[in-house]
Order: C-alpha cells, then structure tokens, then sequence
C-alpha cells in the first residue's frame, strides 16, 4: 500500500473588479476597450478577519451573493458567513488617492486535502509464471473540494458564491501484469 496525503492552505485570492469591455474603458494602461481579459484589484478598506472556511446554506437578503441562495436554486455554498459585510469592504480603486491595491493575498482560498493510494500485489502461480496485481485510487476517500468562489465587485450577486468542484470525483484503475 502507497498512500500519498496532500495538504495545502488556501492560495492567495485577490478581489476584482471588472475592466475592458466597451461599456468600461478605465482600466490602468488599457488600449484595448473590446477585451473583457482585463481586471483590477478592488481595495480593502478595513482590516480583513472573515476567514477562509465554507459555509453552507448560506442565504441574502441583499443582492450581494443571492446567485447563490438554495431557495433559488443555488448552490448555498459561499467562503464568507456574510458576504454582504466582505462585500462592503471592498471599493474601486481611485487614481491619485490610492497608492495600491493590494493586490493578492488579500484573502485566501478555502484549504484543501486529499488521499490519494496505490495497492500493490504480487502472486506467484508457478516458478515461472506470477502475476501483479494493482489498483490506484485518486481521491480515495471521495471527499469534496470546493472552486474558486466568485469574488469580482460588479457582479455583487456571485460575490463569494462557490458554484464548482476543484477537484475531481474518486477515480479507481486496475492493472493486472502476467510475467512469464
């Protein structure tokens, strides 16, 4: 048996908003108004303390994160408890008054595991003639790993909202191997 456990910590996330396009042509150093590729990062105005955990069933009285609730047929999962308190922590970033924006790392994304196992074994038929037998199992334990949530501020209604699988589902695959 080969188990191989992976761990990590979220990975850096910035919050964005929308540049390009031709109804918005005010990114920093854009020339191009027919590409919606480009993005800015929005500014923190407060110190962050709302984490990185999932929250399920997660519902909004506002328009901020309603893509996501379950009554609508959302998904109701969503990094913040309250995401129209992280949502109201955000703002544009304004020329001449701002030095930064903070760029990523700002928050982090939700920590992710995995197991993933190789199973091995060898049977001697005769003296000449044996046989291997081997399985391998990608997420072994089947255990659910949520994407990347929908942090951009012009689209308040995903804000947070998780709507996709990082990872895939369990996979299995046998070998068996004849020597002779």
């Amino acid at each position: 048996m080969s188990p191989l456990f992976t761990a990590q910590s979220g990975s850096p996330l910035e919050v964005n908003l929308s540049g390009g396009g031709t109804s918005n042509c005010q990114s920093f150093g854009e020339s191009n108004c027919s590409s919606d590729s480009t993005y800015e990062n929005a500014v923190l105005t407060s110190k962050y303390t709302a984490g990185n955990s999932l929250h399920d069933n997660v519902t909004s009285t506002t328009s901020v994160a309603s893509a996501g609730n379950p009554a609508k047929g959302g998904s109701g999962l969503n990094i913040f408890g309250d995401p129209n308190a992280v949502y109201g922590q955000f703002r544009r970033l304004i020329p001449g008054v701002d030095h930064t924006s903070g760029g990523t790392g700002t928050l982090r994304n939700l920590p992710t595991w995995n197991l993933d196992m190789a199973i091995a074994k060898d049977f001697k038929v005769s003296e000449q003639i044996g046989v291997t037998f081997n399985a391998q199992f990608s997420n072994m334990m089947n255990h659910f790993q949520a994407g990347v949530p929908g942090l951009n501020i012009d689209s308040p209604t995903s804000f947070g909202v998780i709507t996709t699988q990082a990872n895939t589902p369990r996979q299995i695959e046998f070998g068996l191997r004849v020597r002779f």
